[in-house]
Parts: structure tokens; sequence; C-alpha cells
């Protein structure tokens, strides 16, 4: 009754079904479509069009989030009130004009309700309706051609598997490392985000959790080991392939909720309800790859902020497509409260993209690597010991880690030293001096320099001839002050030797102890120069 009075269509048919074709095939005539079309108030026309720019369906919270809530009336209400004579938002105008209807259809495998244009009407409508607006320019090249390098990750990864190729590393039972693990291998890391506080959301935790989902390390008698074969077959490809392997891994992974490791943010309740992490993680990068003019350079923090901006007018219900706000139970940290309805959208969806684009995605396309000359030999060795080599050669690098120690990083070289310890290692896998000078003299193309040839057999035969070892020296005015720090346990323990009756050789590493302990007995001990440090 309310439609047929809208369109001014006068219908004289016996029954409901003849009525109602009746009066579609009056609505469909064009100069009649036109003419209601015209007569919309603009707020309407709006939001048919933004409903014919969707595919001519939407979930019903999102409409009516956007363009008001439709009253549900009993027949007897409903013929009271008369309510098409004074629609009270855009959303009811449509449905009292029958051009939109409301039903329940799956939408991302999810039964929702939604609200429709019918086939018919909506197929008179599209070639009118208006695209997209604000979008960038769209996305130049393929895949493989935007992905920027990420030597800083590859690196970093390459020195988690040699860690735990020469370390014992004990993880917990949601994969994190042990403390002693993480603050080893932190000095050797580039990015060392999260590694010293075991951050669940930082750089180090997505390392680590990539190596799990790789499938390049178990935990056998609870240390981890790596697996031999997918951890040489990544190490020997080339860059462009240990790279879209990484990629991929995050790209497709199911397992690393992004939206869980977002600072500030607690899940509640997940019993009763679950988000989608591979859902949400396409749908951003899809739309940013779409609307960013250089989807590879990575973003600022103003184009950032842009690109959540044009997110939330334009695809606001990305990760929960039925368009309901109440349903996830996401706690503030800071402040306690439950984040519940669209009002929140910045503080979680708006969350998640920054995440996603400043956090993995950052982490995932780091500064350029700057190819190795291919003359060049990996290896550089030098008469003290040290070992050179490239970065990009993560192999080579993964194979010398067996037989030396890291000393440091210098730009895109690792340098590392041959030492008993290493070789002591070296010889517990199995891998003879012979070999380990065989290996050498190869990627240096050129014979290892004399001293550090016989200092490698020389050990071989005869293992460790001297030691060095980190100490500070202890010096009393008289015999009779330092017989009384002697007395005290905390000097005895620190002793490596007595050089005199007024010096002794101390542990490096008990300074602070030792001055302790004198301070404590009414005795100030003088700490000099770089000692300093220590306290």
């Amino acid at each position: 009754m309310g439609v047929a009075a809208l369109w001014d269509a006068a219908i004289g048919a016996a029954t409901p079904q003849e009525m109602a074709a009746a009066l579609a095939a009056h609505m469909l005539h064009p100069s009649t479509l036109r003419a209601v079309l015209g007569s919309l108030p603009e707020a309407a026309r709006n939001a048919l069009e933004a409903l014919i720019a969707a595919g001519g369906k939407m979930p019903l919270a999102t409409f009516e989030r956007r363009f008001g809530a439709m009253r549900v009336m009993g027949p007897r209400r409903f013929e009271r009130e008369q309510p098409w004579r004074a629609p009270q938002n855009p959303a009811e105008v449509l449905r009292y004009h029958g051009l939109v209807f409301r039903a329940f259809d799956r939408i991302a495998g999810e039964v929702a309700e939604v609200v429709f244009v019918p086939e018919d009407l909506l197929a008179r409508l599209q070639p009118s309706a208006p695209g997209e607006s604000a979008r960038a320019e769209p996305l130049r090249g393929s895949v493989n051609e935007q992905r920027s390098a990420i030597a800083p990750l590859l690196d970093d990864l390459t020195t988690l598997l040699c860690h735990v190729q020469n370390a014992t590393v004990r993880p917990s039972a949601d994969g994190t490392w042990d403390a002693a693990s993480r603050r080893a291998v932190l000095p050797m890391l580039r990015d060392a985000d999260g590694a010293l506080d075991g951050n669940p959301n930082g750089r180090f935790a997505f390392l680590t959790h990539l190596l799990r989902r790789l499938g390049w390390v178990r935990v056998v008698n609870q240390r981890l080991r790596l697996v031999p074969q997918p951890v040489q077959q990544w190490l020997q490809s080339t860059p462009e392939h240990q790279r879209e392997v990484v990629y991929r891994a995050w790209c497709e992974d199911e397992t690393w909720n992004d939206l869980a490791h977002v600072d500030g943010l607690r899940f509640e309740l997940t019993h009763a309800w679950s988000n989608d992490p591979l859902r949400e993680r396409r749908a951003i990068l899809g739309l940013w790859e779409r609307w960013a003019p250089d989807p590879t350079e990575p973003p600022s923090w103003e184009r950032v902020e842009a690109f959540v901006r044009f997110v939330h007018e334009h695809h606001p219900d990305f990760a929960r497509p039925d368009g309901r706000y109440d349903t996830w139970h996401i706690r503030e940290v800071r402040t306690g409260a439950f984040l519940s309805g669209f009002e929140h959208w910045d503080r979680i969806e708006g969350a998640l993209i920054r995440y996603v684009l400043t956090k993995p995605m950052r982490w995932l396309r780091e500064e350029i690597e700057l190819p190795q000359p291919a003359d060049e030999p990996p290896f550089v060795v030098t008469a003290a010991g040290l070992v050179y080599v490239a970065a990009e050669r993560r192999w080579t690098r993964f194979q010398l880690a067996r037989v030396a120690e890291w000393v440091r990083t210098e730009g895109d070289r690792y340098v590392y030293v041959l030492t008993p310890t290493s070789l002591a290692r070296a010889r517990a896998q199995r891998i003879a001096v012979s070999r380990v000078i065989a290996f050498l003299e190869q990627n240096a193309a050129a014979p290892l320099p004399k001293g550090v040839r016989e200092a490698l057999l020389r050990w071989e035969s005869r293992a460790v001839e001297a030691r060095l070892s980190p100490c500070a020296l202890l010096q009393a005015s008289e015999a009779s002050t330092m017989d009384a720090l002697l007395r005290l346990p905390q000097v005895r323990r620190a002793v490596i030797a007595r050089l005199s009756p007024t010096r002794l050789l101390v542990r490096f590493g008990a300074i602070e102890d030792v001055r302790a302990a004198a301070l404590a007995e009414g005795l100030l001990i003088e700490i000099e120069g770089s000692f300093r440090a220590v306290r």
C-alpha cells in the first residue's frame, strides 16, 4: 500500500501475487523509475548509490549505521502510523519506496542479515552508479616487482638459525625463547626490538614465530633444534626467493593474529568470539596496494594516517563483514574499558591497520640490500684470525658460524673470529680442523695467513695452551688492608690470583661485589677509569 502510493501506482489486481507483479512492472518502467529517483532526497540518493557501489548488498548493521535504522512494525502499527508518509532517515526512505529489502545471506562464510537492491532493479541502476572515488592511481608492477629488499630481516633470521645451531635454546610452551638465549643473541641482531624483555608484540617475537611457522625448528628434549632440509634449502636459495618465502609465510599465516599484537589491547572471553587474522591482513594489504601511489615505499606516519581515514570512510567493515561492532570483547589495557561499538573503530580497526603497516610490513620491507660484486670472494681472513663475510652470503655465514665466534657487524659484513671454543664446538659437530682450513681457503679464494694456519693445526694437536681472562687489579696501600679484604667472602670468591702482599687480580664481573663488601666494612675503594661503567 505504501509503496504503491509513493510510486503513484493504480493497482487493480485481484491477488497479492498479481499486485506485486503489477507494481514491479510499474516501478521498472524507465520513465517512472527516473521520476521517482529524481524525487528522492539527496541523502536517500547517496545511500542508494553507496549500496549499488557495494554490489547491491550490504550488511544490515553497516547500512543502518551509515544511513539510519529502519523501524520494525507489526501489520496493525504499520497501518495505523503509515510510516512511509514521514520516514525518519534515508534508510527508511529507500525501504518505503521499495528500493531496498532485508534478508539473511552468507557473508565471509557466516550468516548475517543484509540490505539489498532487488536484482531486476539493480540491473537498471548499475550503469549510472558512480564509481568509487578517493582512490589513488592503480598498483604498478607485479607483486614480485613490488617487493623491496628485506636484508635486515633476512640477516636476523639467519642469525637466529646460527644461534639455534650452535647454542642451547630452551623455549617455553608458546615458543618464547628463554631469557639467557635472548640476552646472548641480542647484540648480534640488526634490530633487537623485543629481544631483551620478551615483548610478544616486538620484532623478535615475530621472527621466532616465523621460524616455527616455516617449519625450520622443532623441540627435542626441551631444546630447540633445526630441521636441516628446509633450512638449508632457504639459506642456499637466491635473496629474491628468500624474501618471497618469508613474505608469503606472513601473508598466509592464520596463526599470527595481528590484532592480538596491537599494543594496548587485550582480548577477553575468547571462547565466545574470534576474529579472522587472514581475512583482515589480506584486506589491509589489498586496499593499501590499490590506494598507495607506491605500495613498496615504506609508509610515513602521515601516509598511514591518511590511509586509515580512507579505510574508515570507504571500507570500515573490512574486519567485520557483518557490520556488527558489539560482538568482539576487547579491553583497553590503559583504562580497563571494553571497546564495544563503532565509535571505537579507530582504537581497534585503525590501530590494526597502523600495526600491519608500521610493524610486520615495515619489518618485511626494510632497506635495500646491495648485491656483492660477483668477483669478490665471500671471505676475507686477516692475520689476526678475523673472518669478514658478506651479509648476503647467508648459507656461507651459517657454515662459518659453526666454526667461528661472532665479534661484530660492520655495515653489510659480519665479522667472526677463530677461537679454541669455536673449534671445540666444530669438533663436537664432527668438523675436523682440516675441513675448517679447506672451507676458509675456498671461500677466501686464497691461502690462509701462515700464523692462522699454524695456530689451527697446533690447537688440533695440543688444544688450549694459553688463556686470557678479563680481570681487574685490586691494589691496597698496605698488606694489612689487603689481608682484611681477603677475610671478606665476597672478595675471596672474586680472587683470580694474589700477585703480591698489596695486589690482587679479581674477576671483572665481581668489581661491584668487592666494592660493596668493602664499603660495608667501612672501606671506600676508588674505581678508576673505564671500570666506573661497571657501577
